[in-house]
C-alpha cells in the first residue's frame, strides 16, 4: 500500500515544473532589467502574500488557478491591512506572475479594438453607463482580440473568456466577472444605439432538481394541498394528531424538499406522471429510487439533506398515507439506513470561526465594534450610508448582550418587543408565538445598546424608512420587517469587512455560551436559560468543554495553594 502524504495533496494538481515563489524570488533578486526600488516592491508583495497565507515561499505555487480562491479568503483588516494596501500587493503579485511570463496582463487601449468594437465602444463611453463600462470594458477587448465580430458573439465566447480570467486573473472570480459581463452586455442591448440585439446567458452554477407542482398531476396537486393543510391544522384528538400547527418557516421547507424529492425521482427515471398521490411518493421502490439517486450524486454518502428528506417521507407515510405494516417497516429501514448520527458539540466550521476569537485584542475589536461604527457612520457625508451602518451597529450591539436569533432579531418591534419601563431599563421581549421553541424571551438591553437604538432611531429618516415605520429593521421594498437571512448576511459582510472575522449572526449564540461559561465554569443552566433551550441536555450537548481552560487553571490555582501550606 502507498502511502500519501497529506500535505502533498494541496498541490496535487499542479503540472510537474510548476515554479514556486521562492524561485521567482531569487529570479527578481537578480533581474537587471527592473529598478532597485521596483525590485524590492515586488519581493515585498510576494512576502506579504505568503505570511497572510500562513506558508513559506518555497511552498507556494506561483499558479493562477491555485492562488485565486486561497487569496480571496483573506480579509485585509483580519492581517491588519488596509483594503487600498492589500490591493497594491495583489496588483504586485500579479506584475510578478506577467514578469514571469506566468500570465499575460492585458493592456487595454482603444487602439487595440477592431473598427467595428470600437465604434461601439465609443458609444458605451458616451452614455454615461458605468455599469456596463466597468464591467464590459474587459469582455469587449477580450472579442475583439479573438477576432470575434460583434454580431457573431454567444454563450460559447462567454465561457472562453472566463476561462481565459481563469488562468490570467488572480484579483477576481471568473464566475463572477463573466456573470458581471454577461449582465452588462444584456443591458447595453437596449441602451447602447447600434449595439447587437442578442441577449447573453451566463452558465448555471447550481443545479435545479425542485420540479414545479404544476407539473405534476392533478391528483398529486389535489393530495400534495390536502397533506399541506393537514401541516397546518391542530386536532390532539386525531391519533397521530399535531398538538400545535407547523409554523409558516416549517411548512415552507417540507413543501420545498417534497418538490425537490418529485423533482429527484424524474432525474432517476421515473415518468412525473407516474407520480399520482402520496402513496406513489412514499411507495419503498420509489424512495429507495430516490435515496439511491442522492446517495450517488453526494459520493455514495449520506448528508443532513438526504437523511432529513428520508425523515419526512418516512412521516408522510406513517402519518397521512398510512401504508401496509410491510410497506412501512421497508420505509422504516430505508430512512434508517440514511440517517446521520446525532450532532455532538458544534459543527468543526463553527468551532473554527470561534477560535480566533480567543485572542483578546482581537475579540476587544468585535465587543467595541457597535461604538466604532458609529463613530465611523458620523463621519460620513452620505447620510443613507452612514444610517445603513448605526443600523448593523445596533443589530451587533444587541446579538453581542441579547443572543437571540437572527429571526427574532429581524422581527423587533419597537413597541411589542421593546419594553421600557418608568425606571429607565430596557427589556427585549418575545411572545411565545414569536419564538421557535415557543419559549418567551425577555432579556435586559444594557443603557449603552439602547442609547445606540435611540440615536439610530433619530436619524435613520428618511433614509431607511418612514418616521413612523414601527420596525427596528424594516425591509427597504416592503412594509414588513428585513429579511433574517438578509439582515445575517449583512452582518458576517460587515465583521468580515472590519475585523477580520467571519462571524455571522448565528455565531453570537455560540460566543455567548462560550463566554459565559469560560467566566463561570459549569452554569450550563443559566447559559441555557439565556440561549432559550428547551432542554438542559440540548447546552450541555453544544456547549461542554468551554469552560475547560478556566476549570484547568482555577483546578492549578488549588493545587498550588495546597503545595505551599
Amino acid at each position: 500500500m502507498i502511502n500519501i502524504d497529506p500535505k502533498k495533496l494541496d498541490t496535487a494538481f499542479l503540472c510537474p515544473g510548476t515554479q514556486m515563489f521562492s524561485d521567482l524570488i531569487a529570479k527578481l533578486q537578480s533581474d537587471t532589467t527592473l529598478t532597485q526600488g521596483r525590485k524590492r516592491d515586488l519581493i515585498s508583495a510576494m512576502r506579504r502574500v505568503a505570511k497572510a497565507l500562513g506558508l513559506p515561499p518555497e511552498t507556494i505555487p506561483a499558479d493562477p488557478t491555485w492562488l485565486r480562491p486561497r487569496l480571496q479568503r483573506i480579509v485585509p483588516a483580519g492581517i491588519g491591512l488596509t483594503p487600498k494596501s492589500w490591493s497594491n500587493v495583489r496588483s504586485d503579485l500579479q506584475a510578478v506572475l506577467a514578469h514571469a511570463g506566468i500570465t499575460k496582463r492585458p493592456v487595454n487601449r482603444k487602439r487595440h479594438l477592431s473598427p467595428d468594437w470600437a465604434v461601439l465602444w465609443d458609444k458605451a463611453l458616451a452614455s454615461d453607463n458605468r455599469t456596463i463600462q466597468s464591467s464590459l470594458s474587459r469582455f469587449v477587448y477580450f472579442l475583439s482580440r479573438q477576432g470575434v465580430r460583434p454580431k457573431e458573439v454567444n454563450d460559447l465566447h462567454g465561457i472562453a473568456f472566463r476561462d481565459a480570467l481563469a488562468l490570467n486573473e488572480l484579483s477576481r472570480s471568473p464566475e463572477k466577472s463573466l456573470t458581471s459581463a454577461v449582465c452588462a452586455w444584456n443591458q447595453a442591448t437596449k441602451h447602447i444605439p447600434g449595439w447587437p440585439q442578442k441577449l447573453l446567458s451566463a452558465p448555471q452554477r447550481q443545479k435545479i432538481i425542485k420540479i414545479p407542482l404544476d407539473q405534476l398531476s392533478e391528483t398529486f396537486q389535489c393530495d400534495f394541498a390536502a397533506y399541506v393543510t393537514t401541516l397546518e391544522a391542530s386536532d390532539p384528538f386525531v391519533l397521530d394528531g399535531r398538538l400545535t400547527p407547523l409554523s409558516p418557516v416549517s411548512i415552507k421547507i417540507y413543501k420545498s424538499r417534497m418538490l425537490r424529492f418529485a423533482g429527484i425521482l424524474v432525474r432517476a427515471g421515473l415518468p412525473a406522471e407516474d407520480i399520482r398521490t402520496l402513496s406513489d411518493f412514499v411507495a419503498p421502490a420509489h424512495m429507495e429510487r430516490g435515496l439511491r439517486w442522492m446517495l450517488s450524486e453526494n459520493g455514495e454518502k449520506t448528508s443532513v439533506t438526504i437523511s432529513e428528506t428520508a425523515q419526512l417521507l418516512r412521516g408522510i407515510a406513517r402519518r397521512y398515507v398510512k401504508l401496509p405494516e410491510d410497506a412501512q417497516k421497508r420505509v422504516d429501514m430505508l430512512a434508517k439506513k440514511v440517517a446521520m448520527p446525532p450532532q455532538v458539540g458544534m459543527t468543526s466550521k463553527n468551532r473554527a470561526r470561534l477560535r480566533p476569537l480567543q485572542d483578546l485584542p482581537t475579540l476587544r475589536k468585535l465587543l467595541t465594534l457597535p461604538e466604532q461604527l458609529f463613530a465611523q457612520a458620523d463621519q460620513k457625508n452620505d447620510f443613507k450610508s452612514a444610517a445603513l451602518l448605526r443600523e448593523l451597529a445596533v443589530a451587533v450591539g444587541i446579538l453581542l448582550y441579547c443572543p437571540v436569533r437572527v429571526k427574532n432579531l429581524a422581527s423587533i418591534h419597537l413597541e411589542r418587543n421593546l419594553q421600557r419601563p418608568r425606571d429607565g431599563r430596557t427589556f427585549l421581549v418575545f411572545a411565545p408565538g414569536e419564538v421557535k421553541n415557543r419559549h418567551p424571551i425577555e432579556l435586559q438591553l444594557p443603557k449603552r445598546v439602547a442609547a445606540l437604538i435611540d440615536k439610530h432611531l433619530a436619524t435613520r429618516s428618511p433614509w431607511l424608512c418612514t418616521p413612523e415605520s414601527p420596525l427596528l429593521f424594516p425591509a427597504r421594498q416592503s412594509t414588513g420587517s428585513m429579511d433574517p437571512n438578509t439582515l445575517s448576511r449583512s452582518i458576517f459582510r460587515l465583521i468580515r469587512k472590519t475585523v477580520g472575522l467571519e462571524v455571522n449572526a448565528h455565531l453570537f449564540r455560540h460566543l455567548a455560551a462560550k463566554l459565559y461559561l469560560q467566566a463561570r465554569p459549569g452554569e450550563y443552566e443559566a447559559v441555557r436559560r439565556l440561549l432559550g433551550h428547551t432542554h438542559l441536555s440540548r447546552t450541555l450537548n453544544f456547549y461542554t468543554g468551554f469552560e475547560a481552560d478556566t476549570a484547568t487553571r482555577l483546578f492549578a490555582d488549588i493545587i498550588d495553594k495546597e503545595r505551599l501550606k
